[in-house]
């Protein structure tokens, strides 16, 4: 089939090429003026596309220039800031090597510290720093200042500096998935190790359990069984008025002070068990007793020689004044037992008392204080060892017979009337000692010692009629501590639940339970107070099986389940678990031993009691019982938190309620570090040229701020008296500030708290809400001269203390504190040096990892413009090549289309 071309057809074509080829010429001249490829999207949808995602790439690169712009402009401000600290700090150091020279005096060291002072001043400025008006160290709250000093207001020192910015971190973006942070927050820069609480590890997505109010720095906060330890953490963090920050690591929850050397006060509504759950409780080692003592307790007694009459004369001289007397070695504190020749000094004697007067003096000059007593009644000498207990017999207590070569010629029947020959024979004590259960040994070890060496253990003599309650035993304990010069300010005793709770008076998991061991002084002791020697768990006792004979059934569905309810301290977890009951195979069982396994194999069987509780046999055949008891053992194992309950119990004999509480030492709990941070080490510094008195400063050595002695003495009396009572506290040579501060806490007990303030002051407030009345605080010599200028420290101290106000003692001076810039404290400023230089290695890395960051971009930037104006920008030379072969192929098609159009129109279109 065949088309018909017409003449109209043949124009058509001929004028739509010919259109085509114009829009062509017309979109080449638009090129060569505009000088872009593409004039519209059409004209090149993926290269737009291309272009725009050039122009994206653009943008984000000239924003990430001007962050990392401003971010190397942020941290090399902080750089150049944390470099004026560092110099501070290399200063503060030269200043205090130059204070410990012996060629320096008080004014200078004075001086010096002012210096110091002056410098801290500077670092604290510098913490405070800004950039563009926002604080650079503040974490996130950059419009307020971070740091605050508190100044005390009767030195004009800083005594402490506070912080109440953030712990955020700034970042800048200086990449498409890069971060880079650009700030310092103040508290990991400066108070980088302030006071801090570190709890026990815990499940960190499992409610606790624990409930009770939980007292941080005066401010309480209610725990509840449902809550985590974020939950808590966040409970705390809600309260800006804390001074603490809490935190979650490691599944330890930590409490950390805010400022740079404040403590944190601790407590809660469980007399500490809140705390000790959460591993917060600062303990030291100790022990507690598995239930309240049996009281009274028994005295013990001593060997007593008491003479056969009355002494017959007064007169001695060298004929009749030598007596012998020996000492085994159950009564000697020593262990090693004396034998001396005393000679009673020569003269006559008023009366018999003057004479076992004289006698004391001479026995104690030989053989030591506290060994032997000499008493007179009715003319007759008696003569008592101190050490008491059945170990103490007749035979440690001889009189007369010869010693050193020599016979005894003052002890016949016609002078002291001790025995009825002359010389004398050797005579035992005329009654041995009697056992009570009085007594205890303390063994404390080189940590816990004043000394800081293993001393011998001490024998703690009760006086058994004093103890007829668990107050007044504790009270008898805490005075015969006091009494011990080894043990006092050491070891303290207290009332805990009922029941005795003996602990050292330092604290921290650093104190092992094998510096605090107890033992029986005299037979019975430990277990008149229920103290466990060896630590033993929590556990419930049995009926002796079998109550109707062997074989037990246990029958399903009715005798066999056991309830098993688990508290903090038996759950291997450390959490407060809801009861958990196991079902016991249902059969016969031929012994108790069958019993307790099929009993242990359910235990194991169940992921919250395995390693927690387990069942053992007690007893022996015939007599054996089932025992469940807690896996964990010592003093910390509540018998409260190991429940039992169910159907199986009645059966098996077993008790239903709560267990005997572990018993023995438990080693330290909590781990509470001291502060140490640029402040906190500035401080110490310019207080140690100053010369305040410390925590661990010499009593004896101490003046008051006119640079006058105390001229407190070994053997000095410092007496502090109420309304109330009174108690005398006998100075010696080695006691510390802190053992004055300690003695004066256990005058007052709950009634007030005295503290040393860091400037050198003894601080008193009355926790009551009722005045003290009467105080007064005096010290004599052993002369009786009055310690005037100690005295004088609280010549300002009202005679009545209102209730809930506090009263501040004169400052009191160690002139010789400076000699503690050792090489430990100047460590410490070397330390917070070289955390300024590792900061300073931070500054530069981060610059330069901004400035690499910023030279790669503009690199970037630079070929993605290139490839932009690739795409974008006309090619003229090829524009010009095609525009003049279009116009070409345009002439042509004119002169071929002369032969399909009019001539008119051929010359319209050209």
């Amino acid at each position: 089939m065949y088309t018909r071309v017409t003449h109209q057809m043949l124009a058509s074509n001929f004028l739509r090429n010919l259109t085509s080829i114009a829009r062509r010429i017309e979109y080449a001249q638009e090129q060569l003026a505009t000088g872009k490829a593409l004039l519209k999207p059409s004209d090149g949808p993926i290269q737009v596309a291309r272009i725009l995602q050039y122009n994206l790439s653009i943008s984000q690169i000239t924003q990430f220039k001007m962050n990392i712009g401003d971010g190397i402009s942020q941290v090399e401000k902080a750089g150049s800031t944390l470099l004026d600290v560092e110099n501070a700090l290399q200063d503060a150091r030269e200043h205090a090597v130059d204070g410990v020279s012996d060629n320096m005096n008080t004014q200078d060291r004075l001086s010096i510290a002012s210096t110091i002072d002056q410098l801290m001043n500077s670092v604290l400025q510098s913490a405070n720093d800004n950039f563009k008006g926002r604080f650079m160290f503040a974490g996130y709250h950059t419009q307020d200042q971070p740091f605050h000093e508190i100044v005390s207001e009767r030195s004009g020192y800083i005594d402490n500096v506070t912080y109440t910015g953030s712990l955020g971190s700034i970042e800048r973006r200086i990449g498409r998935y890069s971060n880079l942070p650009v700030n310092f927050n103040g508290f990991d820069t400066f108070i980088n190790r302030p006071y801090t609480y570190e709890g026990k590890i815990l499940p960190a997505d499992k409610p606790l359990g624990f409930t009770g109010t939980l007292t941080i720095n005066d401010r309480d906060f209610y725990v509840d069984a449902q809550h985590t330890l974020t939950d808590i953490r966040n409970l705390i963090n809600s309260d800006n008025e804390t001074g603490v920050f809490a935190e979650v690591r490691i599944n330890q929850l930590i409490l950390s002070s805010t400022s740079s050397s404040g403590d944190i006060t601790l407590s809660d509504s469980l007399e500490g068990d809140l705390l000790q759950n959460l591993g917060l409780a600062q303990r030291g080692a100790y022990t507690i007793g598995t239930a309240a003592p049996a009281l009274p307790l028994v005295d013990s007694t001593p060997a007593i020689f008491t003479g056969f009459g009355a002494v017959a004369n007064l007169t001695y001289d060298s004929t009749n004044n030598r007596m012998n007397l020996r000492v085994g070695p159950d009564a000697d504190p020593y262990g090693a037992g004396q034998a001396h020749n005393i000679y009673i000094p020569e003269q006559t004697y008023a009366s018999v008392a003057d004479l076992a007067t004289a006698l004391q003096g001479e026995i104690d000059t030989a053989f030591g204080k506290d060994v032997l007593i000499v008493s007179e009644a009715a003319g007759v000498l008696s003569f008592t060892t101190v050490a008491t207990g059945d170990a103490v017999t007749a035979g440690n207590l001889v009189i007369g017979g010869t010693i050193n070569g020599l016979d005894d010629n003052a002890s016949d029947f016609n002078d002291l009337n001790l025995v009825n020959a002359d010389p004398a024979p050797a005579t035992f004590a005329g009654i041995a000692g009697v056992d009570g259960n009085d007594k205890l040994v303390i063994d404390i070890g080189n940590i816990l010692s004043i000394s800081d060496q293993d001393i011998v253990p001490q024998t703690i003599d009760l006086r058994a009629a004093n103890t007829g309650t668990l107050n007044e035993l504790v009270d008898e304990i805490n005075f015969q501590l006091y009494e011990n010069s080894y043990l006092r300010g050491v070891v303290k005793a207290s009332a805990y639940d009922g029941r005795l709770k003996i602990e050292s008076v330092e604290t921290g998991d650093h104190i092992p339970a094998s510096e605090l061991v107890i033992t029986d002084g005299a037979t019975g002791t430990l277990t008149a107070l229920n103290l466990e020697l060896n630590p033993t768990p929590a556990y419930i006792e049995g009926a002796v099986l079998p109550p109707g004979g062997f074989p037990i059934t246990i029958t399903g569905g009715l005798n066999d389940q056991l309830t098993l309810d688990l508290g903090p301290t038996v759950s291997s977890e450390g959490i407060e678990l809801p009861p958990i009951t196991i079902t016991l195979t249902a059969g016969n069982y031929a012994n108790t031993q069958a019993l307790v396994d099929d009993i242990n194999l359910q235990i194991r069987r169940n992921m919250d009691l395995y390693g927690s509780v387990q069942a053992v046999v007690g007893g022996t055949v015939p007599n054996e019982f089932i025992q469940i008891e807690s896996i964990a053992t010592g003093s910390r194992i509540r018998g409260e938190d190991l429940g039992l309950s169910g159907s199986a119990a009645v059966t098996l004999g077993l008790p239903v309620g709560i267990a005997v509480n572990g018993g023995g030492t438990t080693e330290g709990e909590g781990v509470h570090l001291e502060p140490q941070n640029i402040f906190d080490t500035l401080i110490d510094l310019r207080d140690d040229l100053r010369g305040v008195a410390a925590g661990d400063s010499k009593l004896v050595n101490m003046f008051n701020g006119n640079q006058e002695s105390l001229a407190l003495m070994d053997g000095d009396t410092i007496t502090i008296s109420t309304s109330l009572k009174s108690v005398d506290i006998d100075v010696l040579v080695f006691h510390r500030v802190d053992d004055l501060v300690f003695a004066f806490n256990e005058f007052f007990g709950t009634q007030a708290h005295v503290s040393l303030t860091r400037d050198g002051r003894l601080e008193f407030e009355n926790l009551e809400t009722a005045q003290i009345a009467d105080l007064s605080i005096t010290a004599k010599s052993a002369a009786g001269e009055t310690r005037d200028v100690f005295e004088n420290l609280f010549k300002n101290f009202p005679s009545n203390i209102p209730g809930g106000s506090k009263v501040v003692s004169e400052e009191i001076i160690d002139p010789q504190r400076y000699v503690k810039i050792t090489d430990i404290e100047l460590g410490r400023i070397d330390i917070e040096i070289e955390k300024m230089l590792g900061f300073q290695a931070i500054v530069g890395a981060r610059s330069n990892r901004m400035a690499t960051t910023r030279n790669l971009f503009e690199d970037s930037e630079l070929n993605i413009r290139n490839l932009k104006t690739d795409l974008e920008d006309a090619d003229f030379a090829e524009v010009i090549t095609n525009l003049s072969q279009m116009e070409m192929v345009l002439e042509a098609a004119l002169n071929v289309g002369a032969r399909v159009l009019t001539p008119t129109l051929i010359q319209f279109l050209r």
